[in-house]
C-alpha cells in the first residue's frame, strides 16, 4: 500500500529536550508560586519541597509507565506530588493544569529541531497527512509548542495523553488517531525518539514503518529495551532523511 500518513512524536523529536538539576530547580520555583496562588500552603523551603517533587513525579512516571494510563493532571497533583499535604482536591483542581504546564515547560527546556520545518513542507507538498501523538501531563503544552514555533498548521490531528487517557506504547491512541485521520495503519509512518514508546507502540499498532530519531533523553528511556528484539525500521540524524524514506518506500 502506498503511505499517505506520517506521525510524529513531539518531544525529542519535532523537539529538542533537555532537563537538568538547574531546570528542575526553577520549576520548582514556579511550581511554590502558583500553590501559593491556589491558596496552597506547603510551609516548606525550595530545597526542602524539590525532593518531594521529584519523588512525586518519579513514582508517577513510573506508575503510569507500566499501566500506560495518564491520569488527569488534578489525580497526579493531588495523589502523587502533594499526597502528604492534605490538601482539599477542589484547590488542586483549580491549578493543576498550570502545575502540569510548568512541569512541562520549565523543568524540560524544549526547541525546535532546525530541520523540521523544512521537512513538514516537504512532506506536506506531497501530500501526506500529517499528525502528532504526544505522552503529556499537560493538555496544553503541546498546542502552546506548536503555535510557538508555527507549525500548528501543518498537523491535520493532534493526540494527547493526557486527553486520550491512555499513553504510548499503548497501540490504542495510534489506533484511534488514524481513525481520526481516516487512515489506515498499513499506509501509516511514526517517527519517534525512543524505541520503548514510539517503535513498540506504533509496531503494534501495525504501522508499516517505525523511524527512530535518537534524542537527549533516548538512552534513559530505552534502558531496560532489547536493541537485538526491538529495533526501529529506519534509524535517521536528522528530519529531512523522512522525506527520501517516505518516497523510495512508495
Amino acid at each position: 500500500m502506498r503511505i499517505d500518513t506520517v506521525l510524529f512524536d513531539m518531544g525529542g523529536t519535532i523537539e529538542n529536550v533537555f532537563y537538568s538539576m538547574e531546570t528542575r530547580l526553577e520549576a520548582a520555583k514556579h511550581i511554590i508560586k502558583w500553590l501559593e496562588e491556589g491558596a496552597i500552603e506547603i510551609k516548606l523551603s525550595l530545597e526542602d519541597f524539590l525532593p518531594i517533587l521529584t519523588k512525586g513525579m518519579m513514582e508517577y512516571k513510573e506508575w503510569s509507565e507500566e499501566t500506560f494510563i495518564e491520569s488527569h493532571p488534578t489525580e497526579i497533583w493531588h495523589k502523587w506530588v502533594l499526597k502528604d499535604f492534605d490538601v482539599p482536591v477542589e484547590k488542586v483542581d483549580k491549578i493543576s493544569e498550570q502545575l502540569a504546564f510548568i512541569w512541562e515547560t520549565i523543568d524540560t527546556n524544549r526547541d525546535i529541531r532546525k530541520e523540521a520545518v523544512q521537512t513538514l513542507k516537504e512532506l506536506k507538498k506531497r501530500g501526506y497527512k500529517l499528525g502528532v501523538i504526544s505522552n503529556t501531563i499537560s493538555h496544553t503544552q503541546v498546542y502552546y509548542s506548536l503555535d510557538k514555533y508555527k507549525i500548528r498548521d501543518y498537523f491535520e490531528h493532534v493526540s494527547l495523553s493526557s486527553v486520550e487517557k491512555v499513553r504510548k506504547p499503548d497501540p490504542r491512541i495510534f489506533e484511534k488517531t488514524l481513525k481520526g485521520m481516516n487512515s489506515v495503519p498499513e499506509k501509516a509512518v511514526y517517527i519517534g525518539d525512543t524505541i520503548k514508546k514510539d517503535v513498540i507502540g506504533s509496531k503494534a499498532a501495525g504501522f508499516a514503518i517505525a523511524i527512530q530519531i535518537r534524542s537527549f533523553s533516548t538512552d534513559k528511556n530505552d534502558a531496560t529495551i532489547d536493541k537485538n528484539v526491538y529495533k526501529p525500521d529506519y534509524l535517521i540524524e536528522n528530519l529531512l532523511e523522512i522525506v527520501d524514506i517516505v518516497d523510495k518506500e512508495n
